[in-house]
C-alpha cells in the first residue's frame, strides 16, 4: 500500500480521487484565508474581544441563503392517543432569504445614520409565490449593498472578503467570460463572444482574440469556436483527430481559463472586496450556517400553525432570535477556524467531533456531588431482579 504527500502535508494511504479533490479544496480555502489573515479584523478566540489590528482593511463575512417552509413545523405535538396528525400535502408557503454574517458587527446592517435604509439589515427577504425565487441579480445587488453598509459601519476603513459557496446564482460568469462550456466546436453560431485569453508561447505571454476580425473572408467578426482557438495555441498536428471533449479538457487546463472570475468576483474587486468559495459539502466551515440553525428552531416555534398567512411576517420576526447573541456568533466564526485547522493537519470529520467532544466535558469545574446519603431518595424495588449472574 503506497503512501502519498496530501495538500497539507501530512501522508495518507490511497486516498480515493473524490477524497483527494476534498483534500486539495480545503488546503485551497486555508491558503487563501491564511494570505489575508494580516489584513483581517477578528476577535481573540479566548476573550471573543475584537482584536486591535491597526493594519486591518478587510472583515470576513458569511454569506449564504436559506429557504423556509410554511409547512415545516414542529414534529411533536400532544395527543391523547385517539388522534393523529396527517402529514401535510405540499411544503406550504416558501421564504427565500439571503444575509450576511460577521464576527465583528453580527447580522450587517446599514448604520442608523444611513440616508436610504437606516438600520435596515442587509439581504434580501422573498416571498417567491409574489417576489419570484432568488437570482443572480438579486445576488449581486445584496453584495453591494452589504459592501456600502460595511464601509459606512468602519468609517471607511474595511472591505470585505465574503466566505460564500458555489451554488449557480454565486458562480455565474459575465456574458463574454473565457468559458469552455458554451464553446462551439466550429466558428460562429450561438456561441458568445468571449474576451481576449493569453498563452505561453517561447517563454513569451501571447495575447489571443476569440473573435474572427470584422474583415474575415469567412468568418467576419464571428466567434471562433473550439478547434480553432485549439489549434492557434496547440498547432494543427496537436489537435487532429481529437474530439469535442478532448479539446475542451485541453483549453480548461489553460491558466487564463482556470482563472477567469466569476461575475460576483469581478464586482467585488472592483469594489475593493474579495470573494472566497467555501468547500462543498462542508457547512461545518461557514459560520453562517451554524448561526441558522438558531433561526430555524425559532421559526418551526413560532410556526406550530403551518398557517400560510402571515408566514412571511414570521420568518421576518425570527431572523434575531434570542439566544443568537454576538457572542454566540463568534463562537460560531472560531468553531470554523478550528474545524479547517484540524482538517489541514490530517485530522478527519469523526476525530475532529470526539476532540470537540472531549474539550467540551472538560470546560469548566465538574459538577458537585451530593454526600452519600445527602438528600437521597429511597430506592424503589424495579420490575426484574437487579443481582448479578
Amino acid at each position: 500500500m503506497s503512501q502519498q504527500p496530501s495538500e497539507s502535508g501530512t501522508n495518507h494511504l490511497d486516498v480515493p480521487e473524490g477524497d483527494a479533490q476534498e483534500l486539495q479544496d480545503r488546503a485551497r480555502l486555508a491558503k487563501q484565508l491564511d494570505e489575508l489573515k494580516p489584513l483581517i479584523l477578528t476577535v481573540d478566540d479566548e476573550t471573543l474581544e475584537v482584536k486591535p489590528n491597526p493594519q486591518a482593511s478587510f472583515i470576513l463575512v458569511s454569506q449564504d441563503e436559506k429557504i423556509h417552509h410554511s409547512n415545516d413545523q414542529q414534529k411533536r405535538y400532544w395527543s391523547d392517543g385517539t388522534n393523529t396528525v396527517l402529514p401535510k400535502k405540499s411544503q406550504g408557503r416558501t421564504i427565500m432569504t439571503s444575509d450576511f454574517l460577521s464576527e465583528v458587527f453580527g447580522f450587517i446592517k446599514f448604520s442608523d445614520h444611513d440616508s436610504h435604509s437606516p438600520g435596515k439589515r442587509v439581504g434580501s427577504l422573498l416571498d417567491v409565490s409574489r417576489d419570484g425565487y432568488y437570482n443572480s441579480d438579486r445576488c449581486l445587488e445584496d453584495f453591494n449593498e452589504c459592501s456600502r453598509a460595511v464601509t459606512e459601519l468602519s468609517l471607511g476603513k474595511l472591505h470585505c472578503v465574503y466566505l460564500t459557496d458555489r451554488s449557480p446564482i454565486h458562480y455565474k460568469f459575465a456574458e463574454d467570460a473565457l468559458n469552455v462550456r458554451k464553446m462551439n466546436v466550429k466558428p460562429g453560431g450561438k456561441q458568445p463572444k468571449m474576451r481576449n485569453g493569453w498563452f505561453w508561447k517561447a517563454g513569451k505571454r501571447q495575447t489571443q482574440t476569440m473573435v474572427y476580425p470584422d474583415d474575415h473572408p469567412e468568418y467576419p467578426g464571428q466567434a471562433k469556436g473550439l478547434r480553432q482557438v485549439c489549434v492557434e495555441r496547440f498547432g494543427e498536428a496537436t489537435i487532429n483527430g481529437k474530439r469535442h471533449e478532448e479539446m475542451a479538457a485541453m483549453l480548461s487546463d489553460c491558466a487564463d481559463f482556470k482563472s477567469q472570475p466569476t461575475l460576483l468576483e469581478d464586482q467585488a474587486l472592483a469594489r475593493g472586496d474579495r470573494v472566497i468559495f467555501g468547500v462543498k459539502f462542508h457547512p461545518e466551515l461557514a459560520p453562517i450556517e451554524a448561526a441558522y440553525r438558531s433561526i430555524g428552531r425559532a421559526l418551526q416555534v413560532a410556526n406550530s400553525a403551518g398557517s400560510s398567512a402571515g408566514f412571511k411576517a414570521r420568518v421576518q420576526q425570527c431572523q434575531d432570535p434570542p439566544d443568537l447573541t454576538l457572542s454566540l456568533v463568534r463562537k460560531h466564526f472560531r468553531s470554523a477556524r478550528e474545524y479547517l485547522k484540524l482538517y489541514v493537519e490530517g485530522k478527519t470529520l469523526a476525530e475532529i467531533e470526539q476532540l470537540r467532544k472531549v474539550k467540551r466535558k472538560h470546560r469548566g469545574p465538574a459538577p458537585a456531588l451530593s454526600q452519600a446519603g445527602e438528600a437521597s431518595q429511597p430506592s424503589k424495588s424495579g420490575k426484574y431482579p437487579r443481582n448479578r449472574v
